[in-house]
């Protein structure tokens, strides 16, 4: 593994990933998806739980919003989960647009997303669709 702070190669994190990142100071892992198909971004956070319960089979949707991010409507979605053993917490945001499907996962411990939500909300509404 890298040290923090260095993109990690896709597969490294989730082999669907597009681009996976992990930050300096904290346990707080990024990754992007990327998909040429339009998802309405419904369908696409119901798929996203649908394939979180094939890794971990008790995942809940603790949250599930609506929100305009840089213009763009996105679903901010909140999933926990047990995944190897880890008490995992996802933090979502979903877009679909005419050129594709983006889905951008902040994930870390469960026990640290309220010590790190500010960076987890920050990081989140950085996101930027540019899709051409």
């Amino acid at each position: 593994m890298k040290k923090a702070g260095n993109e990690f190669p896709p597969g490294d994190l989730n082999p669907e990933a597009d681009i996976a990142l992990q930050f300096l100071h904290s346990d707080i892992y990024a990754m992007v998806i990327y998909e040429e198909l339009e998802v309405p971004i419904e369908y696409l956070s119901n798929l996203a739980v649908e394939n979180a319960l094939n890794i971990a089979s008790d995942i809940v949707v603790v949250m599930k919003e609506y929100r305009i991010v840089n213009g763009e409507k996105v679903i901010c979605m909140r999933m926990d989960g047990t995944m190897q053993g880890m008490k995992i917490s996802y933090m979502t945001y979903f877009f679909s647009g005419d050129d594709g499907s983006l889905q951008f996962h902040v994930f870390t411990g469960q026990k640290l997303v309220e010590k790190h939500i500010e960076e987890i909300e920050k990081l989140l509404n950085g996101l930027m669709v540019n899709l051409d």
